[in-house]
C-alpha cells in the first residue's frame, strides 16, 4: 500500500504537469461592400481541415466559415494569439466580381482579433468596396 502511494506521489505530478493548453478559434466573414462576394478559404482544422472550399457571401451576410478543433501550441499555455493564424486556415481571399481580389490577406495586422473565452478566439473580416482595386 505504500509504495503505490509513493508511486502516485510522483506520477500524478509529471501527467498533470505534461497537460497542454488547447485554444479554439472562429474565423468570421462580413460582406460590407454593396456587392456579392467569393470566398475561398483553406482551414487546417475543423470540420473542412485540409479541403479547399468556396462559398457566396451576399451583400450585409455574416459567415462563421471556421470553427477549428482544439489546437496545441508549441510555446504552451500562452494564451490566444494573433499570430496562430497561421495553424487556424491556409488562406482566406475573397473576390468581386469572381475576379478581383481583395487587398486582405490572411493573417494581416487589420483583421479584427477578439478573445471571446479563456482559450477561445475569433478572427473577423469585414470586407469593404475600399479593399478591392476596381477599374
Amino acid at each position: 500500500m505504500n509504495k503505490i502511494f509513493i508511486v502516485l506521489c510522483f506520477i500524478l505530478p509529471i501527467v498533470f504537469s505534461s497537460c497542454d493548453c488547447t485554444y479554439q478559434y472562429g474565423v468570421n466573414v462580413i460582406n460590407s461592400t454593396g456587392e456579392d462576394l467569393t470566398i475561398n478559404y483553406k482551414s487546417l482544422s475543423g470540420e473542412k481541415a485540409g479541403f479547399d472550399s468556396k462559398l457566396l457571401l451576399k451583400d450585409g451576410e455574416r459567415k462563421q466559415i471556421i470553427s477549428t478543433y482544439d489546437l496545441e501550441t508549441a510555446e504552451g499555455c500562452t494564451g490566444c494569439k494573433e499570430n496562430h493564424c497561421t495553424m487556424v486556415a491556409e488562406y482566406v481571399t475573397a473576390y468581386i466580381k469572381d475576379s478581383i481580389p481583395s487587398n486582405i490577406n490572411w493573417c494581416d495586422k487589420n483583421i479584427q482579433f477578439d478573445k471571446t473565452d479563456i482559450q477561445q478566439a475569433e478572427f473577423t473580416i469585414d470586407y469593404k468596396l475600399s479593399d478591392f482595386d476596381l477599374p
